[in-house]
């Protein structure tokens, strides 16, 4: 299993957001298993959503400066 963080941007006149991880084999399960976890209250007024595979930060690749 993967490791997704998910983040959602909500809120009419002060953006919020609402952040959760998601356990799942693939991008398709973890997009399919998202909408469990949204609150009622992001998912009235919610503009965007982002969905992100989580990297280990010692496997991470960073570009040499």
């Amino acid at each position: 299993m993967v490791q997704y963080r998910v983040t959602i941007r909500y809120g009419q006149e002060r953006p919020r957001y609402e952040v959760f991880d998601i356990e799942a084999g693939d991008l398709g399960e973890a997009l399919r298993l998202a909408p469990e976890s949204v609150p009622p209250e992001a998912a009235a007024t919610a503009e965007l959503a982002e969905v992100r595979r989580q990297v280990d930060p010692e496997r991470r690749e960073y570009t040499p400066g």
